[in-house]
């Protein structure tokens, strides 16, 4: 035990040279990876990627967003065509937008940690250059989503200018946290963020008994980083259909139209690449099959809603914490422990909102029975 915590001491003594050294030696292998942000390779002839009839916004010239957004993502190894496949899927969106896309073509590090460094390499070669011509979002996606409606801009689902406080956008799905496609913003707090997800292994010793009873070790430590009050009050999660939909584990088809894209989870097994060629095969025999316009999807209506119901929930909160603070000795340990509560459950509660409604609930529970004490 003792040795135990003269670690953590050690740690957080140092840690200021520590992360300074780990992103000294992360930063130096942008020149390592910058090959792998090229274009997207050719794929073989045989595979069933896009053809060129897929539509194209406003005569074929791009619409230009009003945010300055790339997409990143990694593919390395034993070459994989319906991977490959699902890359190439991308390239019409990114013509549409204009978006850059980097993909890492060569590990880094092990395993799923390859996600986070190279992450941390392109948002620390972003804020190297002046502030005008940085890249202000990252949308990273796992390669096994297929892009399924190039008409959607990604900028719809970044937060208004309200909200500039939020630099991360997640989604939740049946696993947990899900770490397969997620929204970061180009600044000094990702570099902090990537940095503690990383070196969570080393500082601490409950996280290996964690992964190991889950594939996804990215998304446990990711999970695991979030939810440190430093980080928590920066990122906000949205409804998983809107970018992290995924096939279903008995393989049924898609049956929401407008769908940004498809993840084809881990868990799919042996069902998880003949169900991915499928839908490339679809996209391959009919590009148009999945696009639709944005004003004829869902949407705009529901990213409004969102957006409003994240607004009332700070709102909410701001007047319990005045109430809290009125009501000064007189304020229960109930009344604080509820508005801690709240407060903690926020960013994850506005993806729903029946889960919403219930907890702003409990919390004007808890004020009223404050109140007539």
């Amino acid at each position: 035990m003792r040795i135990r915590i003269i670690q953590r001491s050690n740690w957080l003594k140092y840690r200021g040279i520590i992360l300074a050294i780990a992103a000294f030696f992360l930063v130096s292998s942008v020149l390592r990876v910058s090959r792998a942000k090229s274009s997207l390779p050719y794929v073989k002839p045989s595979l069933p990627v896009l053809k060129p009839s897929l539509p194209v916004l406003h005569n074929g010239s791009k619409l230009k967003e009003n945010v300055r957004i790339a997409k990143a993502s990694m593919l390395y190894g034993a070459q994989n065509e319906i991977l490959e496949g699902a890359m190439q899927t991308h390239r019409l969106h990114n013509t549409n937008y204009g978006y850059e896309m980097h993909v890492l073509r060569q590990s880094i590090t092990n395993g799923y940690w390859n996600k986070f460094a190279y992450l941390f390499t392109l948002v620390a070669k972003e804020l190297s250059k002046p502030e005008e011509e940085r890249i202000e979002w990252i949308m990273y996606f796992d390669a096994n989503n297929i892009f399924l409606n190039p008409l959607i801009p990604l900028s719809i689902f970044l937060p208004p200018p309200d909200f500039a406080d939020v630099n991360m956008l997640v989604a939740n799905h049946p696993y947990g946290l899900s770490s397969s496609v997620f929204f970061l913003r180009v600044c000094p707090w990702s570099l902090k963020l990537l940095v503690a997800v990383m070196g969570l292994p080393m500082f601490d010793s409950g996280i290996d008994s964690v992964v190991a009873m889950d594939l996804a070790w990215d998304r446990v430590s990711l999970a695991k980083v979030l939810d440190r009050p430093e980080f928590r009050s920066k990122v906000l999660y949205q409804p998983n259909i809107w970018y992290n939909a995924a096939m279903s584990i008995n393989g049924s088809s898609i049956t929401k139209p407008g769908l940004l894209l498809l993840q084809f989870h881990i868990s799919l097994e042996g069902n998880r690449w003949s169900s991915m060629k499928d839908v490339l095969d679809e996209l391959a025999t009919d590009a148009t099959k999945f696009a639709m316009e944005l004003e004829d999807t869902t949407y705009p209506t529901a990213i409004e809603g969102y957006w409003n119901r994240v607004s009332i929930t700070r709102r909410r909160l701001r007047e319990a914490e005045q109430e809290a603070e009125y009501m000064g000795e007189n304020a229960s340990a109930e009344l604080k422990n509820a508005i801690e509560t709240f407060r903690k459950g926020l960013a994850v509660a506005v993806a729903d909102e029946d889960d919403l409604n219930q907890a702003i609930s409990r919390l004007r529970e808890a004020l009223r029975s404050d109140g007539d004490e």
